[in-house]
């Protein structure tokens, strides 16, 4: 596969020489085939990749999410892009984006102490995070730090996973699966 990443870069390099027309669609294409060849071994978790770039998860198809990391200013652009709509211009930053994008993705897996394990551990930890986020309503900041706001009220405990009617102590830390000590001091 290192003659494929090399192959990758003369396109990135010289896309008009490659891809007729110049398209990112055709760059796509070319790409789709060379995965196919090495049975989707090329693109295997590069999916994953792109959304933990991203900080996004999405069931786009990968080529959707390229032009977001290539524009970020810009996330409705694949939406805006007609056949006629993006300039050669915004075709080649996209095209030079996919290679390098595959590029340091190839590197990535091939990394003993990396890999495509360490790819997927890493998307995982996203989704955890997205979904810390989402179900709680934490900020960013709280999720990083690991903290969890909860309330106690006549012995049972309240927050954004309970129901109305609040959890008694014990239940809430069975809930919590009991490894770590949760300090219920009220100050």
């Amino acid at each position: 596969m290192a003659d494929l990443i090399e192959q990758f870069r003369h396109v990135k390099s010289r896309p008009d020489m490659y891809l007729c027309p110049v398209k990112y669609k055709s760059a796509v294409a070319l790409v789709i085939g060379y995965d196919l060849a090495t049975d989707d071994l090329l693109l295997q978790g590069f999916h994953e990749w792109l959304m933990v770039k991203l900080e996004y998860r999405s069931s786009f198809f990968w080529s959707r999410l390229i032009p977001m990391i290539a524009f970020p200013d810009t996330p409705d652009l694949f939406e805006e892009w007609s056949e006629d709509t993006p300039s050669l211009e915004d075709e080649k930053i996209t095209i030079t984006t996919l290679f390098y994008e595959l590029e340091e993705f190839y590197l990535v897996k091939k990394d003993q102490s990396r890999g495509a394990r360490w790819v997927y551990a890493q998307y995982d930890e996203l989704c955890k995070r997205l979904d810390a986020r989402h179900v709680a309503g934490l900020s960013p900041e709280e999720i990083e730090k690991g903290t969890h706001t909860a309330f106690v009220k006549d012995g049972r405990v309240y927050d954004a996973f309970s129901d109305p009617n609040g959890m008694t102590i014990e239940e809430y830390k069975k809930a919590w699966g009991g490894t770590f000590d949760i300090n219920f001091d009220v100050k």
